[in-house]
């Protein structure tokens, strides 16, 4: 699940219907992606315009391996 990107969407009052379209893909289909449901993802070109098209880094909304809890310089072993 993108926690990151969801809180960004809801932040700046974006729809995931508005991204969807320009992303030229289904609502439901968004939605399985932005949740890693069934599998779904995804894929590079898509992180590509998602970062273009909101001025995010790809490293902090895509490929962080940090948890979200984690933002406070908390670290928890595993």
């Amino acid at each position: 699940m993108y926690i990151r990107l969801k809180q960004f969407l809801i932040e700046k009052n974006i729809k995931n219907k508005d991204v969807a379209s320009r992303l030229g893909m289904s609502e439901g289909n968004f939605s399985k992606k932005i949740n890693n449901r069934k599998g779904a993802d995804f894929n590079l070109i898509q992180v590509r315009k998602i970062c273009k098209m909101y001025n995010l880094d790809p490293n902090i909304y895509f490929f962080s391996n940090k948890s979200f809890l984690n933002d406070n310089n908390i670290e928890y072993k595993t």
